[in-house]
C-alpha cells in the first residue's frame, strides 16, 4: 500500500520490505517525541518488526497492533505504554520478543504477557519488575532471552525463580541486590550464553558458579567484585568470545585463565591492574580482534607480547604509560583498523613506527600533549585514510 508507505514517512519512519516487495520492517525509530498514528499499519499487513522506540504513544494505539497478523518483534521502549496495554498485546498471537525498556510495565503486565505462547525474549530495561513478577516464569521452559538490566527490584531471590528456565540463552541482571547467592541458583542453566552482571556484587565466589556454564560465549562484569584469584574459575569456559572485566580488582595473574580461550576476539580489561606480565598470557589468542587496556598497568614492553596478534583490528591503549617505544610493537599489528593512543606519551618522534598500519581507519590521539601538530601532519602524509581524533 503505497499510500500507507508515504504516511509511515511522513511521520519519520522507515520501511524495509523482503525480497518480494512486501514490506516486513517499520521502524519509526526517527519520530522519537513525536505523535505516530498506527492506523497506517493497516496498509502493511506483512509487517514482522515493529520499531516505536520513544514514539509518543501510549495503550490505546496498541489496539491497530492486531491487523499485523505476523508481527514477530515489537519496540515499545520508552513510550508511555504500561500494564493495560499489555492486555491489548494479547491479541497479537505472533510475537516473538518484546522491548519494554524504561516504560511502566509492571509485574502484572509480564504476567499478561506470559499468555502469548510464542513470546520468548523480554527486554526489559528499567522497567518496574521486582522479584514476584518473575515468580510467573518458572511455568514457561521456552523463554530464550531475559534482560533485566537496571531492574533494581530484582535480586537473588528473583534469580530462584529464573533457575528452571533451561531454554535461556541470553540472561542479563544488574545492581548491588545480585551476589554470589544468585549466582549459586543459575547453575543449571547450561545453554546460556550470554550473562550480563555489570554493577553487581558478584566475586569470586560467584565466578565458581559461573564457570560450570560451559556453553557461555559473553560475559560482562564490569564494577563487580571479582579479583585475579577466582578468574581461575572461568579457565574451562573455551567457548567465550566477549569477556568484559572493566573496573574490577583482576591484575596479571588473572590473565592465565583465558590461555584457553581460544575463540575469544572481544577483551575487556579497561581499569582493572593488569600489567606487562598478564600479557604474557594472551600472545597465543589468535582469534583476539578486540583489545581494550584503557587505564591498565601496561607499558611499552609489555606490547611486545602483542605482536603476533596478527588478527587484532581494535586496540585501545588510552590512558597508558606507551611511549614511542611502545608504537615500535604496535606498528607491527598491521591488520589494525583502530588505534587509541589518547592521553598516552607519545611523540612526534615516534609516530613514524606507525606508518606499517596500513589498514588504518580510526586514530584517536587526544591529550597527547607530546605529540605536536607536525607529528600530525606526518600520520596524514603517511596513511591518508586515516581519520585523526585530537
Amino acid at each position: 500500500d503505497t499510500e500507507a508507505i508515504t504516511k509511515i514517512e511522513d511521520m519519520y519512519g522507515e520501511v524495509f520490505a523482503d525480497e518480494d516487495g512486501f514490506v516486513v520492517t517499520v521502524d519509526f525509530g526517527g519520530a522519537f517525541g513525536e505523535k505516530v498514528d498506527l492506523s497506517v499499519l493497516k496498509g502493511v499487513p506483512n509487517t514482522e518488526k515493529l520499531v516505536l522506540n520513544g514514539a509518543d504513544i501510549s495503550d490505546e494505539d496498541l489496539v491497530h497492533l492486531k491487523e499485523l497478523k505476523s508481527l514477530q518483534s515489537l519496540d515499545l521502549g520508552e513510550t508511555r505504554v504500561s500494564d493495560t496495554g499489555m492486555e491489548t498485546l494479547l491479541e497479537v498471537p505472533s510475537l516473538n520478543e518484546i522491548n519494554l525498556q524504561r516504560t511502566d510495565v509492571t509485574d502484572a503486565g509480564l504476567k499478561t504477557l506470559l499468555g502469548i505462547k510464542n513470546l520468548k525474549r523480554f527486554k526489559l530495561v528499567r522497567c518496574k519488575i521486582s522479584d514476584d513478577g518473575l515468580a510467573n516464569l518458572s511455568d514457561r521452559k521456552d523463554i530464550v532471552l531475559l534482560d533485566l538490566k537496571e531492574c533494581i527490584n530484582v535480586s537473588d531471590a528473583g534469580l530462584k525463580h529464573v533457575a528452571g528456565i533451561n531454554s535461556l540463552k541470553f540472561l542479563r541482571v544488574w545492581g548491588s541486590q545480585i551476589t554470589d547467592a544468585g549466582m549459586a541458583h543459575i547453575t543449571g542453566l547450561t545453554n546460556l550464553v550470554h550473562l550480563g552482571l555489570d554493577d553487581t556484587r558478584v566475586g569470586d565466589e560467584g565466578l565458581q558458579s559461573i564457570g560450570q556454564l560451559k556453553n557461555l560465549q559473553n560475559l560482562e562484569m564490569y564494577q563487580t567484585a571479582i579479583t585475579s584469584e577466582g578468574m581461575q574459575y572461568l579457565a574451562g569456559l573455551e567457548k567465550m568470545k566477549y569477556l568484559k572485566v572493566r573496573g574490577t580488582l583482576v591484575g596479571s595473574e588473572g590473565m592465565a585463565a583465558l590461555a584457553g580461550m581460544k575463540s575469544l576476539s572481544r577483551l575487556d580489561l579497561s581499569e582493572t591492574q593488569v600489567g606487562d606480565d598478564g600479557l604474557v598470557s594472551l600472545k597465543e589468542l589468535a582469534s583476539l580482534t578486540d583489545l581494550n587496556l584503557w587505564a591498565t598497568q601496561v607499558t611499552d614492553a609489555g606490547l611486545a607480547h602483542l605482536t603476533q596478534l596478527s588478527g587484532l583490528t581494535k586496540l585501545n591503549l588510552d590512558q597508558t604509560s606507551v611511549s614511542d617505544a611502545g608504537l615500535e610493537h604496535v606498528g607491527k599489528l598491521t591488520g589494525l583498523k583502530s588505534l587509541v593512543l589518547s592521553a598516552t606519551q607519545i611523540t612526534d618522534d615516534g609516530v613514524s613506527h606507525l606508518f606499517t598500519l596500513k589498514e588504518l581507519q580510526d586514530l584517536y590521539v587526544e591529550f597527547c600533549s607530546s605529540l605536536g601538530d607536525s607529528g600530525k601532519q606526518l600520520i596524514r602524509d603517511n596513511l591518508p585514510q586515516v581519520v585523526i581524533t585530537e
